[in-house]
């Protein structure tokens, strides 16, 4: 299977290279690799540059700052951004991941092999662990069984297409679980692996974009 990834950033100088890293180390690589700078003040974009030349399934787009957050709105905006630059390609599932994790090395080749043992699986993830601003102690973030967090999203193509991709608002990553079921796909996050949400949650600077 052929995964493009897509990623929507804002200042994310302190935690991009542990993203980039751990891509990088993947036992399956992704067959594309887009990276959104949606406006980013700090050095982001310059991180993200440095690999461009070594690493040629990413691709960099830089996004004028609007000068405000859009909470919801913007992560999905930059997301199309990047959708435009892929929608001519072949692939079989399409993420929208965030450029603030960390994760094993093994878990495109797990989220792979769960999309093709079970062919009605639309929406697909692994358990979320983040630290709140007033702890260091990473705890894993409880959702309802179906549910799958937005920072480590994949789709199936065929279900990407059935819910009419992402909506542009706040809460778009129930929306998309929602409009998966009553198409009849499944959706889920394994508890197999482990993801590191690395931005203490509740910090406004880059987060919803």
């Amino acid at each position: 299977m052929k995964i493009i990834i897509i990623t929507p950033v804002r200042d994310e100088e302190e935690y991009i290279n542990f993203t980039i890293e751990s891509v990088l180390a993947q036992t399956l690589l992704p067959y594309k690799w887009v990276i959104v700078d949606d406006g980013s003040t700090d050095n982001t974009g310059k991180i993200i540059q440095s690999f461009l030349d070594s690493v040629p399934f990413m691709q960099y787009i830089h996004v004028d700052d609007r000068g405000y957050r859009k909470p919801g709105q913007g992560v999905v905006q930059a997301f199309y951004e990047g959708f435009k630059a892929i929608k001519h390609l072949d692939y079989d599932v399409i993420s929208k991941m965030d450029g603030d994790l960390q994760f094993g090395k093994e878990s495109f080749q797990a989220i792979v092999e769960r999309f093709e043992n079970e062919p009605q699986l639309g929406i697909a993830g692994i358990v979320r662990y983040e630290r709140t601003t007033s702890s260091d102690q990473l705890k894993r973030v409880v959702v309802p069984n179906d549910f799958v967090g937005g920072p480590f999203k994949f789709y199936r193509r065929k279900c990407f297409e059935d819910i009419g991709g992402l909506i542009s608002r706040a809460g778009w990553d129930d929306v998309d679980i929602v409009k998966a079921r009553r198409k009849g796909w499944t959706t889920g996050e394994s508890d197999s692996l482990k993801l590191f949400r690395l931005r203490p949650t509740g910090m406004a600077k880059g987060e919803g974009l």
